[in-house]
């Protein structure tokens, strides 16, 4: 981390030194927020020739690659096709919470209607672009979730899908109250510049105690303590 990055760092401690009632309300708040929106992805009642149709062969230790289509609404439309770890055309590796099993939004693949969690769905929009189609795996998709045997060989093969992967992409999940830290952080870090927290933030409309609810937010989201997160 920067030097200067962990000066901010130090300065919101101060002002939350300052002001602990605060400080700790927020915090309170930042976790029980965190708990009651706690973001599912978790793949139910999948139609089985969709992976009976695209089988894996262990011998062969291939994957299923989701080609998430491009397009700006809340519909998700991807098909799943099967590669090799080493196909020349790639993909990337989503690394992400599940969360709960319990299911909030469809999306289309390869023309069934499967429902997946908010989690995943918010991923998948983030993740997709406007004008081409992009490569990605998915565990919760890409391995058929009723199959037992699929996933324990699939789940050894976990470190090297993402060691193959071109590029793994994080979802720590919604924006929610972390937008002020990286509105502040994008004005200064860039720069490399020694701010003053409280000054600079009220020129961008904000109070420290913002900054420091969205810092805590930030570190308190689940993937940080997911244990899954040290082979990916």
């Amino acid at each position: 981390m920067q030097p200067h990055v962990n000066a901010l760092i130090h300065e919101f401690i101060e002002i939350a030194c300052r002001a602990p009632a605060a400080a700790s309300q927020q915090q309170q708040q930042q976790q029980a927020a965190i708990q009651a929106v706690a973001q599912g992805n978790f793949l139910i009642n999948p139609t089985r020739p969709l992976y009976a149709n695209r089988a894996l062969q262990r011998s062969q230790r291939n994957i299923r690659v989701l080609v998430l289509h491009p397009g700006s609404t809340s519909e998700i439309e991807c098909d799943l096709v099967v590669a090799d770890l080493q196909d020349p055309k790639g993909y990337d590796a989503i690394s992400y919470v599940w969360g709960p099993p319990t299911p909030t939004h469809p999306v289309t693949v390869n023309g069934t209607k499967l429902d997946i969690g908010h989690s995943l769905h918010v991923a998948l929009t983030a993740f997709r672009l406007p004008d081409q189609p992009r490569r990605l795996w998915a565990d919760a998709i890409c391995i058929d979730q009723q199959n037992n045997e699929e996933k324990s060989w699939q789940v050894e093969m976990m470190a090297d899908i993402y060691r193959h992967a071109q590029t793994v992409r994080v979802f720590l999940g919604d924006e929610g109250s972390t937008a002020p830290l990286f509105r502040f952080l994008e004005r200064h870090v860039p720069n490399d510049s020694i701010c003053d927290v409280e000054k600079d933030a009220a020129r961008l409309g904000l109070q420290a105690i913002d900054l420091l609810s969205a810092y805590v937010d930030f570190s308190l989201r689940p993937w940080f303590s997911r244990v899954w997160v040290y082979q990916e």
